[in-house]
């Protein structure tokens, strides 16, 4: 077994440190983001249509414009103020939904940094799982 000096057990600990400060950080900005674009697009949502009385006896599915990536992007950006609220709730939910990927990207940049190749690899095969089920 492997026994590690004082120096060598400051150095992992500060490594893991900055791996963690680094993955919490990019945990924390993707969920504020997340909360703050759906919690704006649902105030504009429920400021906009207060008061409009909903007939539950027909089913109206989502719009065209919110089934495709671009399409939120670009309703989010220039379209209507009605057609922008769904289309920032979508893009919340988009955000959050990334968030777990970009966590995995950011782990297989520091592994990159650092070299380790067996974490590269993980990491790598866990970020084209996650891109391939969310495709």
């Amino acid at each position: 077994m492997v026994e590690l000096n004082q120096k060598d057990r400051e150095e992992v600990k500060d490594n893991e440190t900055g791996l963690d400060y680094i993955l919490n950080l990019v945990l924390r900005l993707g969920l504020t983001l997340a909360v703050i674009i759906v919690l704006c697009g649902g105030i504009l949502f429920l400021w906009q249509n207060s008061g409009v009385n909903v007939d539950y006896h027909l089913f109206n599915g989502e719009p065209a414009t919110l089934k495709s990536l671009w399409n939120i992007l670009d309703n989010a950006i220039e379209m209507s103020i009605a057609d922008r609220t769904l289309s920032l709730i979508q893009l919340g939910i988009i955000v959050l939904i990334a968030t777990p990927v970009m966590r995995v990207v950011s782990c297989l940049i520091v592994f990159m940094l650092e070299r380790d190749f067996v974490y590269i690899f993980i990491s790598g095969f866990v970020l084209i799982v996650l891109l391939y089920a969310n495709l």
